[in-house]
């Protein structure tokens, strides 16, 4: 026979210290008045007893979770979880606590992180969208007016959305490149719908100087898929002589293959990360600062407005990147990554 345990209740509590259910309610909610003594005193013994606070009751109460659901789409980007980090500080000084989902750049998986933020009641929504196939979720969460950002991308015109200007960031490296004298500049870009154009920063920077633009020195790859093969190959059959890595992932692999193949390529990589530092990496540095503040602000702002109702055009929050130049792309290194050394 199965024994069900039964959980502890606020009416345990309330008898064990003696006082109404109503103030232990107040003291474990930190809502109305209950003196320190007596609230320390509750919470101690919600603790002994192994009370678990009850959101959904809540939730069901209040009308409001106090929870923000953030939905990312590739694990395996440093950046996304640098600001995620900063979001969930920031947040939880608001008062909110940080509900965390991936996608896995899966549409269908995007869908079923939605669904279930919906049924957990969240206050507010921040996704980085991976297609518009999911419109009629989105538009439902427009009808319930509950506040919505997209992070990075913009898949819904009629939704808000905080996005690097990277196409800016491209023609930052690009020019920096071509400056130099280098002229054969290949991009490594990303191949997605709805994300900043690295390409037209890039094609800028030609146009600007009056240079010939070959296109066959753009190439773009899926997430999640190596590019060491297809970047040692076309390096060595294009005359590559500089290369602008668009994300932190194929700078790392680009320099895997440099050091395979015993070449030292001037080389830019988007993303301002501390292992880029360390190794003398140039790099296209986007503002996680700015980011998470302007997320902040454009979902607080929505939070706190008691009138807000879901605007027909979304805004489109352009957040500009920066060039930190450092050894590796200078036209004339030697040997300046220390990651030959560290292998010898």
């Amino acid at each position: 026979m199965v024994v069900k345990r039964k959980s502890t209740s606020i009416k345990d509590i309330a008898k064990a210290c003696n006082v109404s259910v109503a103030t232990v309610s107040r003291a474990l909610s930190k809502r109305g008045y209950v003196s320190e003594e007596k609230r320390i005193e509750i919470r101690n013994m919600a603790k002994k007893l192994g009370y678990i606070y009850n959101y959904n009751a809540q939730i069901l109460q209040r009308g409001k979770s106090n929870t923000i659901g953030i939905i990312i789409a590739d694990i395996e980007n440093y950046f996304y979880h640098l600001v995620l980090k900063n979001l969930i500080i920031d947040f939880e000084k608001q008062g909110y606590k940080v509900l965390i989902a991936y996608s896995f750049e899966n549409s269908d998986i995007e869908r079923e992180n939605i669904t279930s933020f919906l049924s957990s009641k969240v206050d507010a929504l921040i996704f980085t969208p991976i297609s518009n196939k999911n419109e009629d979720l989105i538009t439902l969460i427009n009808k319930q007016n509950i506040p919505l950002l997209q992070l990075f991308r913009q898949a819904y015109p009629y939704v808000d959305a905080v996005c690097v200007d990277d196409g800016h960031g491209a023609y930052l490296a690009t020019k920096h490149l071509l400056d130099q004298g280098l002229r054969n500049v290949l991009l490594l870009t990303v191949k997605l719908d709805f994300t900043p154009s690295r390409s037209k920063g890039y094609i800028q920077a030609h146009e600007e100087l009056d240079l010939p633009i070959n296109k066959e020195l753009i190439c773009r790859y899926p997430l999640g898929v190596s590019i060491k093969n297809e970047c040692r190959t076309f390096i060595k059959t294009h005359n590559v002589d500089a290369i602008i890595a668009g994300t932190n992932t194929f700078g790392s692999e680009v320099m895997e293959v440099m050091r395979e193949e015993k070449i030292n390529l001037p080389l830019i990589v988007f993303d301002e990360l501390n292992w880029l530092k360390m190794l003398n990496v140039t790099t296209i540095a986007q503002p996680i600062d700015l980011i998470h503040k302007d997320i902040v602000e454009n979902i607080m702002t929505k939070l706190n407005d008691k009138t807000y109702v879901t605007p027909t055009i979304g805004q489109n929050i352009r957040v500009k990147p920066k060039l930190i130049v450092r050894k590796s792309s200078n036209k004339k290194r030697k040997n300046s990554y220390s990651i030959n050394k560290a292998n010898n």
